[in-house]
């Protein structure tokens, strides 16, 4: 769904989909957390209420980093929260020290120590015939996640054949230099993935679960990354660790858009079926919308100040056949 600014015209905004196609909208102004706001209210097909500030199209609140937390793996491989090690600051009682400017995604920020780099990941090599150590890199992977300390593991098929460090990058050529053991086995070489190196200045891979690859950073570094909204993230680091947590070991950053969990589901506390919705009526005095279902025959009554406070539970949602 897009909202668009009537006092100026070519300002669009997406309001984030919450699944299925949008039936019916309807706008009702209420007191949230001490600011009044006209909430946008709509309902999909399948009976999916979303809800989204009106007034300015965006967040019912500032979007903001809401927990950060250190995992690494058990003795089993599994990776598991442990104790916090230092990396991403926090404040004193323990919420990420990050700054977030303008709307972003619900989504979790992994900040992976030594992990493997997306896009370089079973790509072929082919030596330079003149210079001892270099190989031209296959495919379009972009050279810029590089570090030199990286380190690139050779595979023959599902079996590693070794591991060699990247001593230099031609980005404009395509190629790596690459130290360490070549044995026989690195002639059948089928594929190879590189990983960020604790040899690296910036050992720590950072990915977003819905942005993709933001960045690399190290210790007493801030990482910055503007996302394609235009809204940016600043996170300070602190002394961490380079080696010792084992591959595999990450932080995981929480990021909340303010949308306040924008979609709900009523299926579960509304005493008739919510399958086909058909249309949005709202009563601004009693703070009420109400949605009726063709699947059913029937009004629906919810309470839209009680859904944003504290999502919809037995009584606030009301059937009338």
């Amino acid at each position: 769904m897009v909202a668009v600014d009537i006092e100026a015209l070519g300002v669009v905004k997406t309001i984030p989909s919450i699944g299925g196609m949008p039936t019916s909208l309807g706008f009702i102004p209420l007191t949230h957390q001490g600011v009044e706001v006209l909430v946008g209210f709509y309902i999909t097909g399948r009976g999916l209420i979303g809800v989204f500030n009106a007034g300015v199209p965006g967040p019912l609140e500032a979007a903001k980093a809401v927990s950060v937390a250190f995992f690494s793996l058990n003795g089993e491989g599994e990776l598991v929260e442990a104790s916090y090690v230092e990396g991403p600051l926090r404040n004193e009682d323990g919420t990420p020290a990050v700054v977030v400017v303008g709307e972003v995604l619900d989504e979790t920020i992994l900040i992976g120590i030594e992990a493997l780099l997306p896009g370089w990941i079973r790509t072929t090599l082919e030596a330079d015939p003149a210079v001892a150590g270099r190989f031209w890199v296959g495919g379009d992977a972009d050279m810029s996640r590089i570090r030199p300390g990286d380190l690139l593991e050779v595979f023959v098929g599902e079996a590693l054949c070794t591991k060699l460090n990247v001593a230099g990058i031609d980005e404009g050529g395509g190629a790596l230099e690459l130290e360490g053991e070549f044995p026989a086995c690195f002639s059948e070489r089928t594929h190879f993935q590189l990983r960020a190196g604790s040899g690296s200045r910036q050992p720590y891979v950072v990915t977003g679960t819905q942005t993709g690859y933001m960045g690399r950073v190290g210790p007493k570094e801030a990482f910055e990354h503007t996302f394609s909204a235009g809204a940016s993230i600043n996170i300070g680091f602190g002394d961490g660790i380079l080696s010792g947590a084992g591959q595999g070991a990450r932080w995981e950053l929480a990021l909340a858009s303010g949308y306040l969990g924008h979609s709900y589901d009523i299926q579960g506390v509304s005493p008739c079926s919510t399958r086909i919705a058909a249309g949005v009526w709202m009563d601004s005095v009693r703070k009420k919308a109400y949605i009726s279902f063709s699947s059913s025959n029937a009004l629906v009554e919810v309470g839209v100040k009680a859904l944003l406070e504290g999502g919809l539970g037995e009584g606030e949602v009301a059937c009338y056949r």
